[in-house]
């Protein structure tokens, strides 16, 4: 009989440490699937944000483009009002110098 309890306690010993086993694997296991959740959302945020970087550089460099051509533009468009200013300031000379000499030397 000695035995008997023996093994009853050796076996209520077993079952004790297989049920704690049991709760803590399944728990290993909800961490295990609370990580790759976690893993998965945060691939898919660093995604988000390459994505983003690339829109972002993309959109940049397309705005520098056009500040270029605007500044090449505006450029030209100086280049030729200095012409026209210059045709105008020699205009009015050859006018004024026109007006004198038909006023004071008839």
């Amino acid at each position: 009989q000695v035995m008997s309890q023996s093994a009853q306690s050796v076996i209520e010993n077993i079952t004790s440490t297989n049920q704690i086993v049991s709760e803590k694997a399944s728990l290993l296991q909800t961490n295990d699937s609370k990580a790759n959740e976690t893993m998965k959302s945060t691939c898919a945020t660093l995604e988000e944000v390459v994505n983003s970087s690339n829109t972002h550089q993309q959109l940049v460099g397309e705005f520098a483009m056009k500040s270029l051509s605007v500044v090449s533009e505006i450029k030209a468009i100086d280049g030729k009002n200095a012409e026209v200013i210059k045709t105008a300031e020699r205009d009015g000379k050859n006018c004024s110098a026109c007006i004198v000499n038909g006023l004071f030397k008839p």
